[in-house]
């Protein structure tokens, strides 16, 4: 199944939220979250997807907006709400992405993450 997502939120980078307020990333957090999960139920429904048991294979394509050089531990760090929202949508704890693969595509416009769950 693929899932594309928007390129995610600076405010949600490691290294622009420290020393911040809690509540200054929050919202955009609970955004994210939420959209993931409804842009994965989406996705479900479309290709009638049912996660199989046990472990998911995942590969997360970053296509950067501009071609700034970004670490991908960080690009990593910003998408945890949408791998929750991803999880909540599957039903499955989000510890069974596994493997987890990530790459570099090309830029995009706008940027864009696109996520391969279970290829």
């Amino acid at each position: 199944m693929r899932i594309e997502l928007p390129w995610p939120d600076a405010c949600l980078s490691p290294n622009r939220k420290n020393g911040r307020h809690w509540g200054a990333v929050h919202s955009a957090k609970g955004k994210r979250l939420a959209d993931a999960r409804l842009l994965t139920l989406s996705e479900m429904r479309k290709a009638g997807y049912t996660p199989p048991p046990g472990t998911l294979q995942m590969v997360v394509t970053f296509h950067a907006p501009d071609k700034r050089r970004r670490d991908l531990d960080n690009l990593l760090a910003a998408m945890k709400a949408d791998f929750d929202g991803i999880s909540q949508a599957l039903g499955v704890d989000d510890q069974l992405f596994e493997p987890l693969t990530l790459k570099r595509g090309p830029v995009i416009k706008g940027g864009a993450v696109v996520l391969e769950v279970g290829c």
